[in-house]
C-alpha cells in the first residue's frame, strides 16, 4: 500500500476523505448550495491537513482547487484572499521550487511574486484596494532592494490607482467619450437559517452568515436553496423557532436579508430583516476629517458580527403615540471567522439577545436619522450635484416638517 493510500486509509473523518477525492475532481455549477456545503468543509478540513497532518502538498493542492473554483464563479475577492495562503508559504528567497499545480519550476520569489500579482488582480477586481496596498508595499520593497526600478515604478503605479479607486471609485467611460466615477457599493449580508431533521448534519439546526457581492440577486439564493431542498418550509417570521420545528421532520428555512422582500412562485412569503455588519472600533478612523470612502469600508469588511432588530410594542399600543410602547428586540450573532474570508458563508457560532426600551428605541433612531444626514452633508460638500442636493433636502424635509413623516414636535 502506497504512503498516499496509508494516509487516506488513516484518516477518520468520512468527510475529509469525501473532499480529497473532490479536489481531484472538476466541479461545476459552483453556486449551487451542495458545493457551498463543499467549500465549507473544505474550510474546516483546512486546519487539519495544514497543522495536524503537516501535510503541505495536499494543503497546496486544496489551496489551488478552491481559488480555480472561487475565480470561475467570479468570487475574487475569496480567490484572492485564498491564493494568499498559498503565496505565505513562501519567501523571497532564489531556491528553485519545482513544477506543481499548474506552475512551472522557478526560483521561489519568482513563484512569491506571480501569486501576489494574481492576488493583486483578484484584489483589483473585487474592489478590496486595501487589501491589496500592503501588497504592494511588500513589492516595492523586494524590487528596490534587488534596484528592479522598471517593476518597481509599475507596483508604485498600481499602488497610486488603489488609493485614488478608494476614493473616486471605478472610472467607467460613458458613451460621449467622458470618464464618470463610479463610488464602490456595500457588500449585503444576510443570515439563512435551517431547521429540520431532514437537512444534512452540518446545516441542521443552525444558521450561517453569507456574504454576497454589491450585484448579487437574492431570488439566484432562493432559487438554488429551493432546487435543492425543494420540500423545505419557508418561515413568513422572524420569530424563535419552536422546538416542534427544530426537531421536527420538515425542512424549515428562514432567511434574513438586507432591504428586500421576495414572493415566490407559488405564493410562499419571506420576511425579510435588515442585518447589519458591526465593525469593531478603530482608533486610526476617530479622526473626523477621514473621509468617508476611507471610513466606510471597514464598517462592512473585517467584521465577525452582525445584527437585526426585531420591534414589538409592550403592553398597549398607545394610538397617539405608537412610540411610547415601541421597543426592540436586537439579535446579535458572532462568526467564527471575519468576512471577507476563503468562503463566502460562516456559520454563527454565538447569538445573543438584547431587550431595549421605548427611550433607547428612540435614541437609536434619532442617532441614525443624524448620521444618515451628516453621511449626506459631506457628500453634497464633495460633489455638490443637484441629485445629492436635493436628497439631503428631502431627508431634511422629513425629519424637520410634521406634514412628513411626523417631523419634529
Amino acid at each position: 500500500m502506497s504512503s498516499e493510500h496509508q494516509f487516506k486509509h488513516q484518516i477518520q473523518c468520512p468527510i475529509i476523505k469525501f473532499i480529497d477525492e473532490l479536489n481531484h475532481q472538476q466541479l461545476t455549477g459552483f453556486n449551487n448550495p451542495f458545493h457551498k456545503f463543499v467549500r465549507y468543509y473544505k474550510k474546516r478540513s483546512k486546519n487539519f491537513y495544514k497543522e495536524n497532518i503537516n501535510r503541505e502538498e495536499m494543503y497546496i493542492r486544496y489551496i489551488k482547487k478552491l481559488f480555480d473554483l472561487h475565480f470561475a464563479a467570479t468570487n475574487y475577492v475569496e480567490a484572492g484572499l485564498t491564493l494568499q495562503l498559498y503565496a505565505q508559504l513562501l519567501q523571497w528567497r532564489d531556491n528553485i521550487k519545482q513544477e506543481e499545480l499548474g506552475f512551472h519550476a522557478e526560483t521561489e520569489w519568482e513563484r512569491k511574486e506571480n501569486l501576489y500579482l494574481k492576488v493583486l488582480d483578484c484584489f483589483d477586481k473585487g474592489k478590496v484596494w486595501e487589501y491589496g496596498i500592503p501588497l504592494c508595499k511588500e513589492l516595492a520593497a523586494f524590487y528596490e532592494e534587488r534596484l528592479e526600478y522598471r517593476k518597481l515604478s509599475g507596483i508604485l503605479t498600481k499602488q497610486a490607482s488603489f488609493f485614488t479607486n478608494i476614493l473616486d471609485g471605478v472610472a467607467v467611460e460613458d458613451e460621449e467619450g467622458k470618464i464618470q466615477y463610479y463610488p464602490r457599493q456595500p457588500p449585503s449580508y444576510y443570515r439563512v437559517a435551517y431547521y429540520g431533521k431532514s437537512f444534512p448534519p452540518f446545516v441542521r439546526n443552525k444558521s450561517f452568515i453569507y456574504r454576497g457581492s454589491e450585484c448579487l440577486m437574492l431570488q439566484d439564493i432562493i432559487n438554488q436553496l429551493t432546487q435543492e431542498f425543494p420540500n423545505a418550509i419557508i418561515l413568513k417570521t422572524n420569530n424563535p423557532v419552536e422546538d416542534s420545528k427544530r426537531d421536527g421532520d420538515e425542512q424549515c428555512i428562514l432567511y434574513y436579508v438586507v432591504d428586500q422582500s421576495i414572493f415566490l412562485s407559488y405564493t410562499t412569503v419571506i420576511q425579510i430583516c435588515s442585518i447589519k455588519p458591526i465593525p469593531p472600533h478603530r482608533k486610526d478612523l476617530e479622526n473626523p476629517t477621514i473621509q468617508h470612502e476611507i471610513k466606510s469600508f471597514y464598517n462592512y469588511n473585517d467584521v465577525d458580527t452582525f445584527q437585526f432588530d426585531r420591534s414589538y410594542h409592550r403592553g398597549t399600543k398607545d394610538k397617539e403615540n405608537e412610540f411610547k410602547t415601541l421597543c426592540t428586540e436586537r439579535t446579535i450573532m458572532k462568526t467564527q471567522y471575519k468576512f471577507p474570508g476563503i468562503l463566502q458563508w460562516y456559520e454563527v457560532i454565538s447569538i445573543e439577545v438584547k431587550l431595549l426600551t421605548p427611550i433607547e428605541t428612540a435614541i437609536q433612531a434619532v442617532k441614525s436619522a443624524y448620521e444618515e444626514i451628516q453621511l449626506n452633508t459631506q457628500t453634497c460638500n464633495i460633489n455638490p450635484t443637484y441629485a445629492n442636493i436635493q436628497h439631503l433636502s428631502m431627508l431634511l424635509t422629513g425629519m424637520i416638517a410634521a406634514t412628513v413623516q411626523g417631523g419634529i414636535p
